[in-house]
């Protein structure tokens, strides 16, 4: 977990910086470049059309409705629910809540808890783990 050591409120720009290294995203739609880890943690839908080049966690009942780009890996928590139909580069790790898979994985899919589905359209390059 990152510490919470400032914050940096945005009029212009979508989100909000957390520590060091976290970037708390605001509810909506997103279609810029967050190059840093990325964080949706309220109960609010988040209309992700951009690119995220870090890790996102979904937790607290965010809901995440994925048409871009995490370039690294996806990582849902508690009653998080995702419904992916863009990319990720890496793998989704599913500890909790519930997630559809609609479009591309480069990496594995991970289920530790939670519900997972896999949509026929979709594309998985790596392992599927747990499920």
């Amino acid at each position: 977990m990152h510490a919470c050591t400032h914050i940096f409120l945005s009029t212009i720009f979508p989100f909000f910086i957390i520590g060091d290294s976290l970037i708390r995203i605001k509810s909506g739609s997103f279609y810029g470049k967050i190059e840093d880890d990325a964080l949706a943690d309220t109960n609010e839908v988040y209309n992700i059309h951009g690119m995220i080049t870090g890790n996102l966690e979904v937790r607290n009942s965010a809901v995440i409705k994925l048409h871009g780009m995490i370039c690294e890996n996806l990582i849902v928590f508690d009653s998080g629910k995702v419904f992916l139909y863009g990319m990720v580069t890496k793998s989704l790790i599913a500890n909790g809540g519930y997630v559809e898979i609609h479009g591309m994985i480069s990496g594995d899919v991970i289920k530790k808890g939670g519900n997972v589905q896999i949509d026929k359209s979709a594309v998985i390059k790596g392992r599927i783990v747990g499920l």
